[in-house]
């Protein structure tokens, strides 16, 4: 027993570093993505707001917007990137963690482009 009270807090304070890392997913992602016209690029922006992940998209071509149906699933992260319309199906990303990137396939209808992103350099600039 009183091995077990000086292992507890042992194993505490050396797993709160571990648990204050942000997840794998987090950060700013730059992809190339291959079009009809050539690679394209675009990134990614995730943050985790209060437990909740927020996804920004940058498509190749224009705004920056938020992606709403964002989830993960089986070590997954899923991005519904341009839900379905009536002349179009849903542009679907699926990715997961490997080596540093973020590694995976865009979906559309039976289309599948494989994907891979970098992450992005750090923006470090003073306040204005």
């Amino acid at each position: 027993m009183q091995m077990l009270r000086r292992w507890i807090p042992a194993a505490l304070i050396a797993a709160a570093p571990m648990a204050a890392q942000p997840g794998p997913f987090l950060g700013r992602w730059n992809f190339n993505i291959q079009t009809p016209g050539g690679q394209r690029a675009c990134w990614l922006g995730i943050q985790d707001r209060g437990g909740a992940l927020e996804v920004w998209y940058q498509p190749p071509g224009g705004n920056v917007y938020p992606l709403k149906d964002v989830r993960i699933e089986g070590g997954k992260l899923v991005l519904n990137v341009s839900p379905a319309e009536a002349n179009r199906p849903a542009v679907i990303w699926e990715l997961e963690p490997r080596g540093g990137r973020l590694v995976g396939q865009m979906r559309r209808g039976d289309n599948v482009t494989p994907l891979e992103g970098k992450r992005a350099p750090e923006l470090k600039r003073p306040e204005p």
